[in-house]
């Protein structure tokens, strides 16, 4: 008996630990109801679009026309690079259109908001179209880029 308590402690220390990642303040929370899950990326296969675990995830709000294509892939794995461990918050205004393995959504990565940090870039901007009815135009950082 005294054993199986034993190896309750890492597990519930885990799942503290994970809850306690997720609230205190600086650290990325998702929102809405659609997908959150964390993952590797293992590659950056276009412009405004990282594979993190098989999953192609496309950067909600993030408007590429102008963009030289290897200069925004540069960009995104200058910012997030493939092996990078990432939080990726679906836009909840776009789950209806979920193909298989793939999703938008805006990635959080190496303790900053990805996409954010690609409209601040001088490579790419915020996608004024996705203003109307993205989950994410409500957003401080939307608001402050157009939206």
């Amino acid at each position: 008996m005294r054993q199986k308590n034993l190896l309750l402690i890492p597990i519930v220390l885990g799942i503290v630990g994970l809850v306690f990642a997720f609230t205190i303040p600086g650290t990325f929370q998702c929102q809405g109801t659609s997908d959150c899950f964390s993952g590797t990326i293992i590659d950056v296969p276009g412009p405004r679009t990282i594979l993190v675990d098989n999953i192609r995830v496309h950067l909600a709000m993030i408007d590429v026309s102008g963009a030289v294509p290897s200069d925004a892939i540069y960009q995104i794995r200058n910012l997030c690079a493939v092996g990078s461990t990432v939080l990726v918050d679906q836009d909840d205004s776009m789950a209806s259109e979920v193909l298989d393995s793939e999703l938008t959504g805006v990635v959080y990565c190496n303790g900053r908001n990805l996409n954010l940090a690609l409209v601040e870039s001088p490579v790419m901007s915020l996608d004024m179209g996705s203003c109307g009815f993205s989950e994410f135009a409500d957003t401080t950082w939307a608001k402050k880029h157009g939206c």
